[in-house]
């Protein structure tokens, strides 16, 4: 099993951008030192859920303190931008990397940022299919030419290409099964962070995904497990481990409920009406639910079986470990990672 890292950029303590991106840059440094192989970044706007609203400069920054660990996006919200623009960015750091860029991509869910944005969310089912046709077309050897419903292109070079032939690796965001099926059937790559999401129900969604890849002729061997976002926060002691997170998963969960399709009582889009459940989940969400349906709390051990139960029960193969959720001090952040690497990853080595 492969472990990442991941991080919201979230700003519970403060708002203080230079605290956060420092921080979270040395991290990613630490990550690397200590042989964590990918680092997870997600991109969000006018909230301090998440403080990243241009996930390649910050990719940028990383790539220029790293050699080794791949730069993930997680996700990346295609419907916000120019996807000729984007496509180039994205080269971009591929290249500064050399090769080591890794999208995770989404086409939002959050309202305000659709509205402040000028972005129709009816729309962004569309939007998103177009909008990663083109950046695929720009990354090959071609020149681009697109005619599409909200997109029109003509002969455009897209400069620079990526090192990776063909773009990097692109997964895509899944919530609703029908989500999970639709990609299956496209032979799109997942991306997926079930922390509230309870087992049975993951796995009951990636068997319709494999099901749906296989009836549409996709070999399901070739689409690999998505890489599994799991918060991790681990101690010599259970207890402790299991105690001492509290407020600040209970914080993020707050946040996420405030920020999800429904909150303040306004219309939803119909395309974001499964998240309508997800709200509802999350309004009624215990601390004990969080530690037993979604979170890694515990000693070395606990969190051992944990990873063996979503390996045997999943098939996972790669886990980004969250140890900077609700947006936890530095100091312990970095006591996590090092403990973490010092006595789970041995035990998963190939």
């Amino acid at each position: 099993m492969k472990f990442g890292i991941n991080n919201l950029f979230a700003g519970r303590q403060d708002t203080d951008a230079r605290r956060i991106y420092g921080e979270a840059l040395d991290q990613i440094v630490l990550a690397e030192e200590l042989g964590f192989t990918s680092v997870w970044m997600a991109e969000h706007h006018f909230s301090n859920y998440g403080l990243l609203p241009h996930i390649a400069t910050f990719a940028a920054a990383a790539a220029a303190r790293t050699t080794t660990i791949r730069l993930g996006t997680a996700v990346l919200v295609l419907p916000f931008g120019n996807p000729v623009r984007l496509a180039e960015e994205m080269a971009m750091v591929d290249v500064l990397s050399n090769g080591r860029l890794e999208l995770g991509v989404g086409r939002g869910y959050q309202p305000q940022e659709f509205s402040a944005l000028g972005v129709d969310p009816e729309h962004s089912q569309a939007v998103f299919d177009e909008y990663l046709e083109i950046m695929r077309r720009a990354w090959s050897n071609e020149r681009l030419t697109f005619h599409g419903e909200h997109y029109d292109i003509d002969d455009v070079e897209v400069l620079p290409k990526p090192v990776q032939p063909g773009g990097p690796p692109v997964r895509i965001a899944a919530v609703s099964r029908s989500t999970y099926e639709r990609l299956g059937a496209r032979g799109e790559l997942l991306m997926l962070s079930p922390n509230f999401t309870p087992v049975e129900t993951v796995r009951d969604n990636l068997a319709s995904y494999h099901a749906a890849a296989a009836a549409a002729g996709h070999d399901p061997a070739t689409l690999h497990t998505p890489p599994m976002i799991q918060q991790v926060y681990i101690d010599e002691s259970d207890a402790v481990a299991k105690s001492d997170p509290e407020p600040y998963a209970m914080w993020f969960f707050g946040k996420f409920s405030e920020i999800l399709p429904g909150s303040g009582g306004g219309d939803v889009a119909s395309q974001y009406e499964d998240y309508l459940k997800i709200r509802a989940s999350v309004d009624n969400v215990s601390y004990d639910r969080i530690v037993s349906d979604g979170a890694a709390f515990g000693d070395p051990k606990s969190i051992i079986d944990r990873f063996r139960m979503l390996e045997d029960e999943l098939g996972v193969t790669e886990i980004a470990c969250w140890f900077n959720f609700g947006d936890l001090p530095h100091e312990r952040v970095v006591y996590n990672m090092k403990l973490f690497a010092e006595t789970v990853m041995p035990e998963f080595a190939t």
